[in-house]
């Protein structure tokens, strides 16, 4: 039988580029039983969804997955995969005397054509993958889409707790892609990414899912518990594993459709960053504004001498009460 990674449980699998392809021509067959929707805790992975719809991006969608299977028909991946589902609690972190992380912000680039040997963040849904097999079409799914062997993640995987983070070691770019949710097109790669593969025969590319929680009403993401639950949800994420202290590459997590305040999420994000000794690289997606305030915000916190115990202190208050 397949492997399940249960919710609240520490535990990885590997699995050959061959065996990833041979689940997904199963997910495309749509021959998994009971897989056809989404349950309480497992997400539907069946194609039957998708191949329902009607809407220009779904036919993107597809152009991604075929361009996939007609890649690997021509020739076959040779290296392994990992998904590490992982969790941990949060450090008393009034405690944490480190200093800020280093930062670098650009509003040009993005996680995955400028992260190269970063721990990339996926703006993950909490039934890992999303809406990538149904009408979903923004960073998580275009990723998974680009990057189909991602997909699998979501044939193994439960739904995340708010503890939890799932980490995606070794898949395999195939396609390229311009445009943002109704707007998404598919685009042959213009060259293959040549990674180096690590000592297990995986390709140096390691994606994080952390799921951030939506709101309607945006005054309500300062409450303390929430901030808590966002600030140990990335510090899960960016939690070190294999003694390589990769910088992160991440962005606007959280914010878009799910109503994220941009500096809250920013903030958020570079503490737990710092608590776990890793760079920052931010792509703010255009924002040149955004960039141009949050490089702004982080000289005034590094000059002040702010520590991620010192955030503590701000909780519950806007970004900006710490360096008023």
């Amino acid at each position: 039988p397949i492997p399940i990674l249960r919710r609240g449980n520490f535990g990885s699998v590997t699995i050959s580029q061959h065996q990833a392809a041979s689940l997904l021509a199963h997910a495309f067959f749509c021959t998994f039983p009971n897989r056809n929707i989404v349950s309480n805790e497992l997400p539907s992975v069946n194609f039957c969804r998708l191949f329902s719809l009607r809407s220009a991006n779904v036919v993107e969608k597809l152009r991604c997955l075929m361009h996939y299977f007609h890649m690997i028909s021509k020739k076959m991946p040779t290296g392994l995969l990992t998904i590490r589902r992982q969790n941990g609690s949060a450090p008393n972190w009034s405690s944490v005397h480190l200093p800020l992380s280093e930062l670098y912000v650009s509003h040009t680039g993005t996680i995955e054509n400028d992260g190269h040997g970063m721990l990339q963040v996926d703006f993950a849904n909490e039934f890992i993958g999303g809406g990538v097999l149904s009408s979903g079409c923004v960073q998580e799914e275009i990723r998974f889409l680009i990057c189909p062997e991602m997909i699998v993640s979501m044939i193994l995987c439960e739904r995340m707790h708010h503890n939890e983070a799932i980490v995606i070691c070794g898949a395999e770019q195939f396609s390229d892609y311009d445009g943002y949710g109704s707007s998404f097109r598919w685009r042959p790669m213009k060259k293959m990414h040549s990674f180096p593969r690590d000592r297990f025969n995986r390709l140096c590319c390691e994606l994080v899912a952390i799921d951030a929680l939506p709101f309607s009403n945006k005054h309500e993401q300062f409450n303390i518990d929430l901030i808590d639950r966002e600030l140990l949800k990335a510090y899960v994420g960016f939690t070190v594993n294999n003694g390589t202290m990769k910088p992160v590459a991440t962005g606007n997590w959280g914010c878009g459709v799910f109503g994220g305040d941009l500096h809250l999420k920013s903030l958020i994000q570079l503490m737990a960053s710092s608590a776990q000794k890793r760079c920052l690289y931010y792509f703010t997606f255009g924002d040149r504004k955004f960039a141009e305030n949050f490089n702004e915000i982080y000289k005034i916190l590094v000059q002040s001498g702010v520590t991620v115990g010192m955030f503590e202190n701000c909780h519950g208050k806007p970004p900006g009460h710490l360096i008023a």
